[in-house]
C-alpha cells in the first residue's frame, strides 16, 4: 500500500511544475525554515520565545529523525523503484528514508507558530496546508514514501510542542529578554541564512527561491541585530 499510494502521489503530483514542488521541498529544510521564520525577532513582533522554541526544537527534532533513520534504515523511492517507474525531481537519494526531515521540520515550525500565536480558524488551516504540501512535496520530488512523511508530520507536531513548552519555561528567566541572548538569536540567524547562499540543496529549480529566502533571512536578522543593540540596554 505504500508503494502504491506512493506511486499515485507521485505520478499525480507530475501535473504540477517542478519548480513549485522543487520550491516547496527546501521550504522544509531547516536553514530555509530559519531564515523565513527571522521576522520573529523584529521590534514588530518581538516572539524571541518562539524562535527559542524553533531552536529546541530543531535540535530535539533532529535526533529524532537521525537517530530513526539510522537505526531503521529503510531505503528511499530511487532505490527500490525503476527510473521509468516514477518522477524525480532534483538530486537522487537512496537511504535512510524514514521519517521525513523535512517534513518533521515544516510541522515543527507550524506546530510553534499555531502555539505561540494561538492561531484559530483559517490561519490555523493556512499553516496546516503548507506543512501538509511541504511533506507531499517530498513524494512529489521521489525523495520519501508516504509513510515517512506521515510520521514526520506527527513528530514534527510533538517536538513543536515540546520546544514551546520548554521555551515558555525558559523565557521565565529575565537574561533571555536581556541584549546579549536576543543578540546572539539574531547573529546566529545572520549566519544560517548566509549558509544558504553556499549550501547545494540538489534542486537547480529551487535555486532562486534558495537565494530569496536567504536574503530575507539577511535583511531581517540584520534589522533586528540592529535594533536589538539599538533600543535595549543589558540585562
Amino acid at each position: 500500500m505504500n508503494q502504491a499510494l506512493f506511486l499515485w502521489l507521485n505520478s499525480a503530483c507530475a501535473a504540477l511544475p517542478d519548480w513549485l514542488w522543487a520550491s516547496l521541498t527546501i521550504t522544509g529544510h531547516t536553514s530555509v525554515i530559519f531564515a523565513l521564520c527571522t521576522p520573529l525577532m523584529l521590534p514588530q513582533l518581538k516572539r524571541s520565545d518562539v524562535m527559542t522554541g524553533l531552536f529546541i526544537s530543531a535540535v530535539v527534532g533532529g535526533m529524532v529523525s537521525t537517530t530513526l533513520k539510522e537505526w531503521l534504515q529503510i531505503l528511499r523511492p530511487p532505490a527500490v523503484l525503476a527510473p521509468e517507474q516514477f518522477h524525480l525531481i532534483g538530486h537522487k537519494l537512496e537511504l535512510v528514508s524514514f521519517p521525513s526531515g523535512h517534513t518533521l521540520s515544516a510541522f515543527v515550525a507550524a506546530s510553534l507558530l499555531i502555539a505561540g500565536f494561538k492561531l484559530r480558524g483559517w490561519r490555523l488551516i493556512g499553516i496546516l496546508c503548507l506543512a501538509s504540501w511541504v511533506g507531499l512535496s517530498r513524494i512529489a520530488v521521489g525523495a520519501h514514501w508516504p509513510l515517512d512523511v506521515l510520521v514526520g508530520a506527527l513528530l514534527g507536531f510533538g517536538c513543536g510542542q515540546l520546544g514551546w513548552q520548554l521555551a515558555c519555561r525558559l523565557h521565565q528567566r529575565a537574561w533571555t529578554h536581556g541584549v546579549i541572548y536576543l543578540s546572539c538569536q539574531s547573529v546566529i540567524l545572520l549566519l544560517i541564512s548566509a549558509s544558504l547562499f553556499v549550501t547545494n540543496m540538489g534542486y537547480p529549480d529551487a535555486v532562486m527561491w534558495q537565494y530569496a529566502s536567504a536574503g530575507f533571512g539577511l535583511i531581517c536578522a540584520a534589522y533586528s541585530l540592529l535594533m536589538t543593540l539599538k533600543l535595549r540596554k543589558p540585562s
